[in-house]
């Protein structure tokens, strides 16, 4: 039932207050190809982007900024 599927990508964007936000991260694909024996990589491994402490960093900063426009308004 799933031969005709070889490929599948994904994006992840977040949302942060009602905003889209995609922190210019690759879209992420998932074939078919396993190698027998091989170790599996993560996310992470093969999109040096997806680690955990950038994700974390552009979030912060992102609520940072948000943060800083809200403030600016009210002013």
């Amino acid at each position: 039932m799933l031969a005709p599927f070889r490929v599948t990508s994904g994006k992840f964007l977040f949302w942060i207050n009602n905003e889209e936000h995609d922190f210019d991260l690759p879209t992420v694909i998932i074939d078919d190809r396993v190698v027998p024996g091989d170790m599996t990589k993560s996310v992470a491994q093969l999109y040096p982007a997806f680690e955990l402490e950038k994700i974390a960093a552009k979030l912060a900063e992102s609520k940072q900024e948000d943060a800083g426009g809200r403030n600016d308004e009210r002013e």
